[in-house]
């Protein structure tokens, strides 16, 4: 269960506290426990080196990292929509039960110190916080939601409510991205009839849509993740999709996201990765070195739980041949989430 810890953790309290409560379940924790995993803070990093069993970074966590590097870190200098903002003081019946969502800006975009990619990310910034104060004027608003729901509900035929990113998850701006486009005819016909300029060009729109090609598999990914059969082998699977699908694409968003989702991957990897896919696929490994490291860490963890490691005694040039997938160019083409389901077969 979980350990309520009050003030500072260390690293040595917190494998303390994991040693003691680990006893009420197990004798020997050294033989016991064969890997723990958490995120990559320098507390847990410490926090596994010190433990005697195997310690494997979350690759979620790295995800998250990874769009956090591009988009998100501290708030730029730019202003908000005063104009919006100023008409919606003046005549707005606000709901107290939003007073706190709308305070909160949700995550905001890092610009980077080279110019060209601080011109890039500085525009993607300013049309975020757009859409963001675009969207918190109907949401402050009942009146001017009813409004635009009534429109709503002629264009598509059914009420969809706009969604607000909040600053613990960054797959909420995609969420919130992706209903501003399905309603932005609307929301242009709403902001019309009160008098309300639709701060949104043609090029503000195809930026809009970059971010969420660009965060997309990325989302897809992390659900991946999230589910109880994944392991080291699947997570692999799904994130060497998400690579692929990102170097795929023409945009300098998607470019940047993948060169971070790359560099925080490597720190992630561990060797139980690299055993963990030698074993499913029998794959060559890169040089033999690295193939007396894993096959070492392999003997360890054979001895750890008591099983016969009769493999690792085969020439590492002795590889099964895998099942071939064979898949056609019409799955190819089909849709984003139909490609990871073909990418974890």
């Amino acid at each position: 269960g979980l350990i309520r810890f009050k003030g500072s953790m260390t690293a040595e309290a917190c494998k303390e506290m994991v040693t003691q409560r680990t006893a009420q379940f197990c004798q020997n924790i050294i033989s016991d426990v064969i890997c723990c995993t958490s995120d990559a803070a320098s507390v847990m990093v410490k926090f596994g080196k010190l433990m005697e069993c195997e310690h494997q970074l979350c690759y979620a966590h790295g995800v998250h990292l990874a769009v956090c590097d591009v988009l998100y870190r501290k708030k730029p200098s730019s202003a908000p929509l005063h104009e919006l903002e100023d008409k919606v003081s003046n005549d707005d019946n606000s709901d107290s039960d939003d007073s706190e969502e709308m305070d909160n800006d949700g995550l905001t975009l890092n610009r980077s110190d080279e110019v060209d990619v601080e011109v890039q990310m500085g525009s993607v910034s300013s049309i975020i916080h757009k859409v963001r104060d675009v969207v918190k004027v109907f949401r402050k608003s009942p009146v001017k939601n009813d409004l635009l729901q009534k429109i709503v509900k002629e264009n598509v035929g059914k009420e969809f409510c706009l969604v607000l990113d909040v600053k613990t998850r960054w797959n909420s701006l995609i969420a919130m991205l992706e209903r501003f486009l399905e309603l932005r005819v609307s929301l242009k016909k709403t902001m019309d009839c009160m008098n309300l300029e639709f701060p949104f060009s043609e090029e503000d729109i195809q930026i809009v849509k970059e971010i969420c090609t660009a965060l997309k598999p990325l989302e897809l990914v992390v659900k991946t993740l999230s589910e109880k059969k994944c392991n080291l082998v699947t997570a692999e699977a799904a994130l060497s999709f998400a690579i692929k699908e990102l170097q795929s694409q023409d945009s300098h968003l998607g470019k940047q996201v993948e060169a971070s989702l790359e560099k925080r991957l490597k720190e992630r990897r561990s060797l139980l990765t690299s055993a963990a896919i030698c074993l499913s696929n029998g794959s060559n490994l890169e040089s033999s070195v690295e193939f007396n490291v894993v096959k070492n860490t392999l003997t360890n963890l054979a001895q750890k739980l008591n099983i016969k490691n009769d493999l690792l005694t085969n020439d590492h040039n002795e590889t099964e041949d895998s099942e071939d997938v064979t898949v056609t160019s019409e799955e190819m083409s089909g849709s984003i989430t139909d490609r990871l389901r073909i990418a974890l077969k």
